[in-house]
């Protein structure tokens, strides 16, 4: 049922963090507020970040290791999809995530987001810190888009795939730098979970047959909106797995549209097969009642039909020789730039 639906995909939904980029995250920057030291900055929000295996928080515990800081395993935790997550550290009600989630918490960010539309932030993702009611800094974060990614999507559109889409939590900023990139113009930034469901659901009621790509926690409930699922299988979260029809054995983003490409050929085979074992039938029949084939005849002719539908099924054995088995090299930070 799958490779049918894929054989007629019309629009594909891409996440943005670990599907279009690489997921490994670097920060980039640390601004902290007035009066609070860097390595404060960046222990209360590893603390926060204890149990999270968001691949900012991984980023955040790196730099953290090799500046010699140490953190604490919160009293409590609590991830709020799509938001950040908050914990009690030390005391105090810790949270690391979206300037707007912080706002709705009742924290005023406008002083420290003011150096966010800078040329040096550019591209950068970010995630604030907060302490009780104090916001202490906010943490600027970097990836790497993939390599293959602007090829993926020249590919997509080669095979009709009219509408190649981005859904992402991060702010539209970054969101319109990396689909600039990579030849994406319909870009939903700024997304919570349930809003990248409803824009799956919205191209679904225009028609479209909707495939939703993703790797993370975040991309579970879109994945499982979509007609048909596609999990970064060798990075992906077990519930976005989970959540997806198919899973990708590597990370190279090539293999979307060569499975799309697959099914559609595999579709034309099985009609060619279809059409061959059925002419081979009536063929048998009409010549057996005129009486030119006989029991051996017949016999011989039903083989030599399923040796030609099987001749004709491998020719779909060396698909997709032509791609690397290995994960392309990532774009440096240059290159990105």
């Amino acid at each position: 049922a799958h490779i049918e639906l894929a054989a007629k995909i019309k629009a594909v939904v891409f996440d943005k963090t670990g599907t279009l980029t690489e997921g490994n995250l670097e920060v980039a920057r640390l601004q902290p507020a007035e009066g609070v030291e860097l390595a404060e900055l960046l222990q209360v929000a590893t603390s926060t970040e204890y149990h999270s295996n968001h691949p900012a928080a991984a980023a955040m515990k790196r730099l953290a290791k090799e500046a010699g800081i140490d953190w604490e395993d919160p009293q409590s935790y609590t991830e709020v999809a799509g938001k950040g997550v908050e914990a009690t550290y030390a005391g105090s009600i810790c949270r690391v995530g979206r300037q707007t989630w912080l706002e709705e918490c009742g924290l005023h960010t406008g002083g420290m987001a003011e150096g966010l539309n800078a040329d040096d932030t550019a591209g950068m993702s970010v995630v604030f810190v907060s302490r009780d009611d104090r916001v202490l800094g906010w943490i600027g974060l970097r990836d790497a888009i993939r390599t293959v990614a602007k090829e993926a999507i020249t590919q997509l559109r080669g095979l009709g795939v009219s509408k190649c889409c981005m859904v992402t939590g991060d702010i539209d900023r970054v969101a319109q730098l990396v689909g600039g990139k990579i030849g994406i113009t319909d870009i939903q930034s700024a997304c919570l979970p349930q809003d990248k469901v409803a824009f799956v659901e919205k191209l679904k009621a225009e028609g479209d047959l909707v495939a939703v790509v993703g790797d993370g926690v975040n991309d579970g409930p879109a994945l499982a909106a979509g007609d048909i699922g596609i999990a970064m299988g060798a990075i992906g979260s077990d519930v976005a797995v989970q959540s997806a029809s198919v899973a990708l054995m590597n990370n190279d983003l090539r293999r979307i549209p060569f499975f799309i490409s697959l099914a559609r050929r595999t579709r034309i085979l099985m009609n060619q097969n279809l059409a061959l074992g059925l002419g081979f039938i009536i063929l048998g029949l009409y010549f057996s009642v005129l009486g030119y084939i006989d029991p051996v005849v017949a016999a011989v002719l039903h083989s030599v039909g399923s040796l030609m539908i099987l001749f004709n099924s491998a020719r779909l054995v060396r698909a997709g020789e032509e791609l690397q088995t290995q994960e392309p090299r990532p774009l440096s930070r240059n290159e990105n730039a």
